[in-house]
């Protein structure tokens, strides 16, 4: 009888091994695939239409946004055909956990927490790091300067929090918490690579991320309902761009 259950155990742990393994594989994959497409089609494009912008300042903008347009656009097509393709359902999934029937006002009430004390996080942190978080802001205003606001709201209030958190929380994470790595596991997992996705971040920006994606796969994992971490990344893209195009304007000191 021992034997067996020990055997089954074993048993248990190797599928959860092979299934993080895939997930992470697949999250890999993924990203490189909608790498190369981005990269082939900003690259036809630019061959087919290589007049239309005289200001080679502007057309390195428009090539940036739109090329991380494309990408997220595939990412958010790669997913969704996998998680069809596996007869899983996209935007929320069945449980017979209470969190589920949260009510609304529950969901919201907790959105309101994880986004307030995330901003009271990574603006402490921006305090105790002026440097870095200079460093930080340099770097967003050279991908900012010349370029249109249309793409860049696109990509970052709607294409980054769709796209990232199909990837990271509806799929890694939840394929990785059903394991015996459980929430904790699958969240520090899961966020690590999120976080590798902002490498070009100062360290103090990428602890601002990793704790940002804590926060998101704690809301996912509380309300099981994926719009709520998405609805938490638009808001916070949304008030850290307000205040990139701000500080923009204002004259160097």
């Amino acid at each position: 009888m021992s034997k067996k259950s020990s055997g089954l155990s074993t048993a248990e742990i190797f599928d959860d091994l092979i299934r993080a393994t895939f997930s992470c594989t697949l999250v890999v994959i993924i990203i490189l695939l909608s790498l190369i497409v981005s990269s082939i089609t900003m690259k036809l494009s630019f061959f087919t239409s290589n007049d239309l912008i005289d200001n080679t300042s502007e057309k390195s903008s428009v090539t940036i946004w739109t090329s991380l347009l494309i990408y997220q656009i595939t990412i958010i097509a790669l997913i969704m055909f996998h998680l069809r393709t596996t007869s899983t359902e996209i935007v929320d999934f069945k449980s017979n956990s209470s969190r589920v029937r949260n009510s609304l006002y529950k969901n919201m009430y907790l959105l309101l927490i994880t986004i307030s004390i995330t901003i009271s996080f990574t603006s402490l942190i921006s305090v105790l790091f002026p440097k870095q978080f200079q460093y930080d802001l340099h770097q967003f205003h050279k991908l900012l300067k010349d370029a249109s606001l249309v793409p860049i709201f696109l990509a970052v209030a709607i294409g980054a929090p769709i796209s990232e958190e199909l990837l990271f929380r509806r799929y890694l994470f939840k394929n990785l918490s059903e394991t015996r790595l459980g929430f904790s596991g699958a969240a520090i997992i899961s966020t690590t690579g999120w976080t590798m996705l902002h490498s070009s971040y100062s360290s103090s920006g990428m602890v601002k991320i990793f704790f940002a994606g804590l926060m998101l796969s704690w809301l996912f994992h509380k309300t099981m309902k994926l719009f709520m971490p998405v609805i938490f990344h638009a808001v916070y893209n949304i008030i850290s761009l307000t205040y990139l195009l701000f500080t923009q304007r204002l004259p160097s000191i």
